[in-house]
């Protein structure tokens, strides 16, 4: 399928993250599904922590604060 903006369709990317391999079931066995190796120096999400401070400030002084036309 491919991507046609004036049709409004696109192909969707999908991710799915797993504690195991064997957590991914069937999708490990898909033709559809590849499975690709972790980078080292990418951090992964977590709800571990949250800096939800640390992110209005940022915000504030990008010049994004409430009011803003962005």
């Amino acid at each position: 399928m491919e991507e046609d903006a004036s049709q409004h369709k696109w192909v969707p990317k999908v991710a799915v993250v797993a504690r195991s391999e064997e957590d991914f079931g069937r999708l490990a066995k898909s033709e559809y599904w590849s499975i690709r190796e972790p980078e080292p120096n990418q951090r992964v999400w977590t709800d571990d922590y949250s800096n939800i401070v640390g992110a209005i400030l940022r915000n504030l002084q990008e010049g994004g604060g409430a009011g803003s036309d962005e």
